[in-house]
């Protein structure tokens, strides 16, 4: 039984709900002091008010040291395809010029090749490609952006296109909302300075 109820995102498949309940605690109550509630803000880092991770990373480890998925595993997928693409769309909309200009050229390439032409594992490599150049990912190597991203578009597409992976992550989630819950935080906060203010 939990009064917070946390809910991590993609790749967090190393981590355990332990570590991301500790890393999220003063995230949270960061972004609490922030918005005006000090009093509120020391319960929870003081463990007042009880909150647990609802960890389902777990589920995804085995695959991801087994070397993740392969290109093969979305040919012909248009789920992946599209949301590749959407992270290209979103890219564009940074307030970063050099990761719009990756995004824009990347997206003009794109449209340039149809679909059926060129393949959606290649749509999709290119697309991948592309964002591991983006700052911040591309900062860390370019293999461990790719990796990253891959395993990000497996864990997503998995998703929603696996039922009995879908039911039992919410099934792990729900099982720890109770009459007691009163509140549920999802996303995971940043690791870069932004947790305060992601947690507002």
């Amino acid at each position: 039984m939990a009064t917070i109820v946390l809910v991590h995102g993609i790749n967090q498949q190393f981590e355990s709900a332990d570590q991301l309940e500790a890393a999220w605690r003063p995230a949270i109550a960061g972004g609490v002091r922030e918005a005006g509630g000090a009093q509120l803000a020391d319960a929870i880092l003081r463990g007042e008010l009880s909150m647990r991770m609802a960890f389902y990373g777990g589920r995804f480890r085995l695959r991801a040291q087994g070397g993740g998925s392969q290109l093969s595993e979305f040919e012909g997928d248009p789920l992946a395809e599209a949301i590749a693409k959407e992270w290209l769309n979103r890219a564009t909309q940074s307030d970063r010029e050099n990761v719009r200009l990756v995004a824009e050229r990347e997206l003009g390439a794109m449209s340039a090749h149809e679909a059926g032409q060129q393949g959606t594992g290649s749509l999709i490599r290119s697309a991948i490609a592309a964002l591991s150049q983006v700052p911040l990912l591309a900062d860390t190597g370019l293999a461990f952006a790719s990796s990253f991203l891959w395993s990000a578009l497996d864990q997503v597409t998995s998703y929603f296109k696996k039922p009995e992976l879908r039911d039992s992550i919410i099934r792990d989630v729900l099982s720890l909302v109770t009459t007691e819950t009163r509140v549920i935080i999802g996303h995971p906060p940043a690791r870069d300075g932004r947790d305060e203010r992601e947690c507002r």
